[in-house]
């Protein structure tokens, strides 16, 4: 203990509150160091989510953007349906209407449908939701084959 106090002693007085000074002031300047490292890390933090935020508000435009452009295109294409559903209840009653009011029209309407035909129909109206009658892209320009029973004479 007495070399501790022989040091205490051989220092002068005034540079004990100096050395305190000094190491307050190392610990203030580490920890302005610290606060200044961390600053930097969540400023380049923000870039980045700023970056990041810039990015999916454009992607989200472009989605706003597109659901406005399938939007549009469905009320067009329900419009166009809604009118060729009309059309088609129109073109109907003017086929009952002549049925009705024409004896040859009547006669041609009673005779049986051809096999093909109703085969053909009953496809249309059950095989194929998406509206077209082709099955495959070359079935449209493929010649089907004969298959009506009835006596072509």
């Amino acid at each position: 203990m007495s070399a501790v106090l022989r040091l205490l002693r051989a220092v002068p007085l005034w540079v004990w509150p100096l050395l305190a000074v000094l190491g307050w002031g190392g610990w203030q300047w580490w920890r302005a160091n610290d606060a200044a490292a961390e600053l930097a890390e969540t400023q380049a933090d923000l870039v980045r989510e700023q970056v990041r935020a810039n990015a999916l508000d454009a992607a989200l435009a472009w989605k706003r953007d597109e659901v406005q452009r399938l939007a549009e295109t469905l009320g067009e294409r329900q419009a166009q349906l809604d009118q060729d559903a009309t059309d088609i209840e129109q073109h109907r009653a003017a086929a009952r209407q002549l049925e009705r009011n024409d004896a040859d029209t009547r006669r041609w309407a009673d005779r049986p449908v051809p096999a093909a035909t109703r085969e053909w129909l009953r496809k249309l109206g059950t095989d194929n939701a998406s509206g077209d009658d082709a099955h495959d892209p070359g079935d449209a320009d493929r010649p089907t084959a004969r298959t009506d029973t009835r006596d072509q004479s």
